[in-house]
């Protein structure tokens, strides 16, 4: 209970004891006063009817009698009068019964009073002839009783209540600053460092907001310390320091892992880029006009893969570049080569030089070549464009579609509306287990399409072409009702689903998929919902909109292949993530790469401090798992730790 509702509560409960205490003491006073009040008033009229009966009596006037003592009686303040001579014969008895009019019985209950009784001698001369009795009817007293106990309640109740929001009011003035600091803790554990611009007057809030905010900053310095030494590393190690595009080194770690998994690399396209005469230009312009140039291709280069959900882009040394695009049909990558040689032709820096040219040569991947066959078809490609001349392009000859089934744009949309509306989909399942192995932190959604009598076929290969027109949410929206209705089949597991980038950008899928968790919110706290590191980039703020509304539903989100897109840490703070999975590039070999070893611990004291489970993809040796296991990852996933299957 927050602390402004237990103050609150005290105030109120201590405010009910002071009602309950001066009610209690008022009303027993009443009591005792009228009780007393009873008394004397029995008492007098017993002497006053003493003196007035002693004549009557003394002259045996008993109808004289019955007038005197009916005209008292008859008042109603008296329970009952009765005169006795001395030997005790009752001369004359007036009697009520004893009713309560106005007054609750559970009232007359509660508060019971002594009817008081008055006794007084009626004497004629020196000798006393008679007694006079005189007893008080409680019904007077009641309702005077529950009259004052009605009106104090009421009065104690309107003022006890006007305190009690008098002091909510007091109460949320004087904590406001706490609620502030509540907010920004609240912040902090979001990765959101925020602080406090107006410190309360309080002296011992404004202290405590004080050091709150210096923490907040402390903390974001921290982060940002770490996060830039560390990708200050992984420039070094990854980056060319000239064009920021990456290295030969990662992109050949990159190859290596696409032609190593064809689960997500089914196809793709390599292009080899050169500029002709780069050494004439660097010895007549000079260094820095030459690194100007470099700077001017690659940024040519970027705007050629502009609308490309994923790809990488390398400085080979000198003139050379490189492109590397997954899931490319061979269509896509004449195009990519195309629009190469179109923003490098002509190249200058703008600074009077003569142009430059480039020749680009590109190969396609479809799965079966080895990481020496894609480079040395897309070399042989480049040789080839180089003796076409200037700016020329070229696509390489050999039959690289041996045993592959090539499909145009048409007749893939064709097929997957087909497969979409029978909801040919099949699952597999793949467990990320702790980095121990001792235990499944959740089971991964692989999607295949099944297709006549062949093999499933992986998302790999229909993913893209479901994205690029327009189907990606459909497939989505099968995928995740099917895990809704097979997860509480399976109480005991939990599931990462991996949905488009283009899916989460599209409100009405977003619509759709919190109202179904909310309608099946004990499964939602089971699932993950994942998307590549590239595709948040391409798409943050969108997914910045997103991601609260699945939290609030339970579920959580992670990142899927983190590094690929090479934009550092910032989007870790930006997007409440839950967990990020490292790329297999940086995990493949990672027991023989000291610079691979240094990013994994430091990203993952990075992710820990914002709370972020981390997971290493692709563990396919044992080497890279007992590295992993001393690395502080929380997970692992790969085939040597479990493979793809349909059951669990």
């Amino acid at each position: 209970m927050r602390l402004s509702r237990q103050l609150i509560l005290l105030i109120s409960l201590l405010l009910i004891l002071v009602f309950i205490g001066t009610l209690t003491i008022t009303v027993h006073n009443t009591r005792d006063y009228l009780v007393t009040q009873m008394q004397s008033h029995a008492q007098d009229t017993a002497t006053s009817l003493g003196l007035s009966l002693a004549p009557v009596i003394g002259a045996n006037d008993q109808a004289m009698m019955n007038s005197m003592v009916d005209a008292i009686f008859d008042r109603g303040y008296y329970r009952d009068i009765t005169i006795r001579d001395m030997s005790g014969k009752t001369l004359l008895q007036r009697t009520r019964k004893v009713e309560f009019h106005g007054v609750p019985a559970w009232f007359v209950r509660a508060l019971p009073l002594r009817t008081p009784e008055a006794r007084s001698t009626i004497t004629s001369g020196w000798r006393q002839v008679a007694t006079v009795e005189v007893r008080s009817h409680p019904g007077y007293a009641y309702r005077e009783l529950w009259g004052t106990t009605t009106h104090t309640a009421g009065w104690l109740l309107a003022l006890g209540l006007a305190a009690v929001v008098i002091v909510i009011v007091i109460v949320r003035f004087v904590l406001k600053p706490l609620n502030a600091l509540e907010q920004q803790a609240i912040a902090v554990s979001q990765r959101r460092f925020t602080v406090q611009d107006r410190l309360p007057r309080t002296p011992e809030l404004r202290r405590v907001v004080a050091a709150m905010n210096q923490m907040s900053s402390q903390v974001e310095r921290m982060f940002d310390s770490q996060a830039e030494l560390t990708e200050k590393m992984r420039a070094r190690a990854y980056e060319d320091p000239v064009t920021g595009l990456q290295n030969r080194r990662s992109l050949e770690e990159r190859l290596r892992h696409m032609v190593q998994t064809r689960e997500e690399f089914h196809s793709g396209a390599l292009a080899l880029v050169e500029l002709s005469g780069f050494k004439a230009f660097n010895d007549r312009y000079g260094m820095s006009r030459g690194d100007a140039l470099l700077q001017v291709a690659a940024e040519a280069l970027r705007q050629a893969c502009t609308g490309l959900e994923s790809f990488t882009l390398a400085r080979l040394g000198g003139a050379g570049f490189a492109v590397l695009v997954p899931n490319l049909t061979p269509d896509e990558t004449q195009t990519l080569a195309e629009a190469i040689a179109t923003r490098l032709s002509d190249l200058h820096t703008g600074n009077g030089e003569e142009p430059a040219h480039a020749n680009t040569g590109a190969a396609f991947y479809n799965g079966n070549q080895s990481r020496s066959e894609l480079l040395s078809a897309a070399d042989m490609a480049l040789r080839a464009a180089q003796r076409k001349g200037p700016d020329s392009w070229q696509i390489n000859s050999d039959d690289n579609l041996t045993g592959t089934r090539v499909r145009s744009a048409s007749d893939w949309k064709t097929l997957l509306e087909a497969k979409l509306r029978d909801e040919a989909l099949v699952l597999h399942y793949q467990p990320v287990l702790t980095s121990t192995g001792e235990q499944v932190l959740h089971y991964e959604v692989l999607v295949r399409l099944i297709e006549d009598a062949l093999e499933p076929v992986p998302a790999a290969v229909f993913m893209p072409m479901a994205e690029r027109h327009g189907l990606a949410s459909q497939l989505d929206r099968i995928v995740v009702q099917r895990i809704v209705s097979t997860a509480p089949r399976h109480p005991a597991a939990d599931f990462a689903v991996n949905l488009s980038p283009a899916s989460l950008a599209d409100t009405s899928f977003v619509d759709w998929l919190c109202a179904l968790l909310h309608d099946n919110a004990e499964t939602a706290r089971r699932l993950t919902f994942e998307t590549t590191d590239f595709g948040a980039i391409a798409r943050l703020d969108a997914l910045q909109r997103t991601l609260p509304r699945l939290h609030e539903t339970g579920a959580r989100f992670s990142l899927d292949h983190f590094g690929t897109s090479g934009h550092g840490f910032g989007h870790l703070r930006s997007l409440t993530l839950d967990c990020i999975k490292i790329d297999g590039s940086y995990i493949r070999g990672i027991h023989t790469k000291e610079d691979n070893r240094f990013f994994v611990r430091a990203l993952t004291e990075i992710a820990h401090g914002l709370d972020i489970q981390v997971v290493a993809e692709y563990v396919e040796e044992q080497g890279d798992w007992d590295t992993l296991k001393t690395a502080g990852v929380d997970g692992v996933q790969g085939n040597l730790v479990g493979s793809p299957k349909a059951e669990f």
